[in-house]
């Protein structure tokens, strides 16, 4: 999204926020980016996302702690969505809480379980996580099996998705846990 984007983003976002919470829809957490570490797009489009570099992230988020300020919404924030636990969603983290104004709305902390099989890679992430920041909550908000590698058909799929399950909520301390592919 191009930078002199952003303020119509926030507002267009927050209109619609507005207009679910007024027809009686308990929205609670918004998260306007997904999977920014990544660079979406090229010669092969086939996947959802949106590049923003970490200072990207956290200039887009203080803008909508900003405006949820000014309105007055009784929602927060969820981010960043990162793609997968490691450096990049860390550094994330960091930069989002550093700011008061985004630490003050952000709700969750989101990030995708993708690419992450390494159960001490979750432990040192989420006790990092806690340690830093024990008032927020972190969200494991996206994962399916990739690259796709296990038949979806057989028990070892499905004891696969319950050993990330099962990470993410011990080793992560995620307090919810979401299959992208589950609908």
């Amino acid at each position: 999204l191009r930078k002199d984007c952003y303020d119509d983003f926030v507002d267009y976002f927050l209109d619609i926020t507005e207009h679910f919470i007024e027809m009686g829809v308990p929205v609670k957490y918004i998260s306007p980016i997904n999977e920014p570490q990544w660079a979406w797009g090229g010669s092969w489009v086939g996947q959802e996302g949106c590049h923003y570099e970490i200072p990207e992230v956290v200039e887009l988020a203080k803008m909508f702690a900003a405006e949820i300020k000014e309105r007055n919404l009784d929602v927060k924030l969820s981010m960043a969505e990162s793609g997968q636990v490691g450096d990049h969603a860390m550094d994330c983290a960091d930069l989002l809480m550093a700011e008061p104004e985004v630490a003050e709305v952000m709700g969750t902390y989101a990030y995708h379980s993708y690419w992450t099989n390494d159960p001490f890679l979750k432990k040192a992430f989420g006790n990092y996580l806690q340690k830093q920041y024990p008032q927020m909550e972190v969200e494991m908000s996206e994962w399916c099996e990739l690259p796709l590698t296990i038949d979806s058909t057989t028990i070892d799929s499905g004891l696969h998705m319950a050993q990330v399950i099962v990470d993410d909520l011990t080793k992560m301390n995620a307090v919810s846990w979401q299959s992208w592919t589950a609908v």
